[in-house]
């Protein structure tokens, strides 16, 4: 079977398929967002499904280019979705590959319509789109990488080498200014790596991997590869703590410890919540991956299990992944690399599990959210007429307030009556009645009923 479907109003295109395992009705509104990766030549994108996993919006991208992170925030009081945007991830170190002319972050609008682009400034430093946050204040914060030649004799590596500097940058989305910028090599000791450096190219040491402000204004910053979460100061730059890896200024609990981890941020209720992979690529020894809510003194220095969350089929995710709390106080999680993602009630049940097709078709996070939106563009119509019945399918790309389709026909154009309605049922739902009308149409109609959007008007194919 593959990976994605067909959808016969528009022609061409194939949307993801999404298969649903558990469905409670306790889990929390909202639509889901994720960006499913696809083998090299398929074309991928940015996807919304609604609660139940129905694909609502999928922006199908060209072939030569890829998505990252899609996810709903706000821009200066209204809602937007951003996004990650880079050329495809073909071979091991694609990562690290780009330019400011393809690798960046976008900003869309509730029509889908882009409004702004952002990425990493200065000499030397390319755009990570690991991370891309949309501030209180407006501002974007933003992940850059360069390469810097080093000596890492000290650390086992060669003499002549180069290590991987992070840069965290906050930036003016409106000019591109950069108002804060911050260096892993010039505040971090290689040392605390988990990872050796290579014997040849640059040595990923630290992989800031999430960026995200504290309760008081401060940053969060994670580490995987130092399998530590940095709190530093929003203005100097100061490191104001570590927790977890080799340099940990707090005592974990056993259970509390993680390793290889991402998108540590603070819950409401002041818990610390970390995705914790428990694995990388060459490094499978230490269990399975788990959402951690981690309850921290301050005064005492340590750290302990408030909950965590299992995958739904206790498989590890080895790179990638996040966690989440929802306004409701459930927990939403993305598998990363296991392309799966599930809600869990606080006390861990799960509500909601559902996955793409293979690991091919992985997302590096995956939210919940509500979110309301209405394209540009108009419904699209398919129908078919024949045995006396009259079939049509509707869609509309990235319309969230249709909650019915009402089929129109007549022997004109310009002659159309209600035929029948059916309920609003996936991406792309069928429409079939008896009739054989000559031209017919479809209206979009929202929960009041009231007519939202309507397709071109169509004379079926004979079948």
């Amino acid at each position: 079977m593959s990976w994605n479907k067909e959808v016969k109003s528009i022609p061409g295109l194939r949307i993801p398929r999404i298969y649903t395992t558990v469905n409670d009705p306790d889990k929390a509104p909202g639509y889901i967002f994720i960006t499913p990766r696809a083998k090299a030549g398929q074309r991928t994108g940015p996807t919304i499904l609604d609660a139940d996993g129905h694909v609502v919006w999928f922006h199908r991208l060209a072939r030569t280019r890829t998505a990252i992170d899609v996810e709903p925030q706000s821009y200066r009081g209204k809602p937007v979705v951003t996004w990650g945007q880079r050329p495809p991830l073909v071979n091991e170190g694609d990562l690290y590959t780009g330019n400011a002319h393809t690798v960046y972050n976008v900003i869309a609008d509730t029509s889908y319509h882009i409004i702004a682009r952002v990425r990493a400034h200065g000499r030397g430093i390319n755009t990570d789109l690991h991370e891309f946050r949309i501030t209180r204040r407006n501002t974007a914060l933003v992940l850059g990488f360069r390469t810097i030649n080093r000596n890492l004799r000290r650390y086992g590596g060669p003499v002549h080498s180069a290590i991987l500097d992070n840069v965290i940058q906050e930036i003016d989305i409106r000019t591109g200014k950069v108002l804060f910028s911050w260096s892993a090599m010039r505040h971090l000791s290689p040392s605390g790596s988990y990872i050796r450096p290579p014997r040849t190219g640059g040595w990923d040491a630290y992989h800031i991997n999430a960026i995200s402000e504290d309760s008081d204004g401060n940053l969060l910053l994670t580490g995987r590869h130092t399998s530590a979460v940095y709190k530093i100061d929003r203005h100097s730059g100061k490191v104001l703590w570590t927790l977890g890896g080799r340099h940990s200024d707090f005592k974990l609990s056993g259970s509390a410890s993680f390793l290889y981890p991402h998108d540590a941020q603070r819950a409401p209720d002041g818990t610390l919540t970390i995705f914790d992979n428990r694995a990388t690529a060459l490094d499978h020894s230490h269990g399975s991956s788990r959402a951690l809510r981690l309850r921290i003194d301050p005064k005492k220095k340590t750290v302990s299990v408030a909950a965590a969350f299992r995958h739904p089929t206790n498989a590890s995710a080895n790179s990638q992944g996040n966690v989440s709390v929802l306004p409701g106080g459930n927990v939403f999680v993305g598998w990363g690399s296991s392309p799966w993602f599930s809600e869990y009630a606080p006390d861990g049940r799960l509500l909601f599990a559902a996955h793409t097709q293979s690991i091919w078709n992985q997302s590096y996070r995956a939210f919940k959210a509500d979110w309301h939106a209405t394209p540009r563009s108009s419904p699209t119509i398919s129908a078919r007429v024949g045995a006396g019945r009259v079939a049509a399918y509707a869609a509309w790309n990235g319309a969230t307030e249709v909650r019915s389709w009402r089929l129109l026909g007549g022997p004109d154009a310009n002659t159309l009556a209600p035929i029948g309605s059916v309920p609003w049922a996936d991406f792309e739902t069928k429409l079939g009645f008896d009739g054989t009308p000559a031209y017919a149409q479809v209206q979009a109609l929202d929960a009041s009923g009231n007519v939202i959007g309507q397709t071109a008007v169509v004379q079926p194919k004979q079948t």
